[in-house]
């Protein structure tokens, strides 16, 4: 289980164009990390919240990364997004970030759960199953209380 002050972990994620990235290529900029929750609806939800703040994001530094839960529709959503929308095609990271509903099997999909990470790649700060509304905007604020 990651804590605050742990180093981000080695992960790596698929593209919509089918590149890879990798975490530690974020390194010197501040970097949001969520994981979309295995409903549907609810995932589009966060989606559209985190873009409509992404200008401010950008504003404090802080660079925006969407981690979907399956593939199924994965691509559609990464269509035409305003933020860093990837998939953990392999599903290390969700299994990394420990993110699995009930613990358990990777068809069940993934909690929601933010992580964010300052510009040494230092966690610093986690939020699990925080409630949707208003979600964006609280780590936003904490984006930009860091320097």
């Amino acid at each position: 289980m990651l804590t605050t002050g742990s180093c981000c972990p080695e992960a790596r994620f698929r593209t919509s164009s089918g590149s890879w990235i990798r975490l530690k290529d974020f390194r010197g900029q501040k970097l949001i990390l969520f994981f979309c929750p295995a409903d549907e609806a609810e995932c589009v939800s966060e989606i559209e919240d985190f873009a409509l703040l992404a200008r401010s994001f950008s504003r404090c530094g802080a660079w925006i990364m969407g981690v979907l839960p399956n593939r199924v529709g994965a691509r559609r959503l990464m269509q035409g997004s305003d933020i860093k929308l990837v998939e953990d095609a392999e599903r290390s990271a969700s299994t990394c970030f420990s993110v699995w509903l009930n613990g358990g099997a990777p068809a069940r999909g993934t909690a929601p759960a933010t992580f964010f990470y300052d510009r040494d790649g230092r966690l610093c700060h986690i939020w699990r199953n925080a409630p949707l509304s208003g979600h964006a905007s609280k780590v936003l604020e904490a984006a930009e209380s860091f320097k």
